[in-house]
């Protein structure tokens, strides 16, 4: 029978996830030190939503790791639409990347450009009030 060698094993692991033990900026996606408030450019592409609204988007910071399988969407690209992330691919200058994962599902929905008045909740249009906090 052949003999267990423990270390054989964590060597052949870091050959077949060599992204996994990553040391650079290992910042969370729910570690963002931004809002969309926070950046000019947002303001103008989304004048439709309140200094309020903006403030409730959490914008990933420059080169945090995208999760795999997470997913995501690029506030200065919206036509884009929603996309998975790699684990390969990090936020780029000039990319004003949300996750899914941090914003509420109405919010989500109003941001990805969801025309059901159901899943839009409080965006829906008609509705006159401003959209409040949870």
């Amino acid at each position: 029978m052949a003999e267990h060698n423990p270390r054989f094993w964590e060597e052949d692991r870091s050959d077949l996830h060599p992204n996994t033990h990553r040391e650079e900026n290992t910042r969370s996606v729910s570690e963002a030190s931004r809002t969309a408030y926070d950046i000019k450019a947002l303001h103008e592409k989304w004048p439709g939503f309140s200094d309020r609204i903006l403030k409730q988007i959490p914008v990933l910071d420059i080169g945090i790791h995208l999760r795999e399988g997470a997913v995501y969407f690029d506030l200065m690209r919206p036509e884009d639409g929603p996309f998975q992330g790699m684990n390969d691919r990090e936020v780029e200058p000039e990319s004003y990347l949300v996750a899914k994962e941090t914003v509420d599902y109405e919010l989500w929905n109003a941001l990805i450009g969801e025309q059901n008045a159901y899943r839009l909740g409080r965006f829906a249009p008609g509705i006159e009030a401003e959209p409040t906090l949870f």
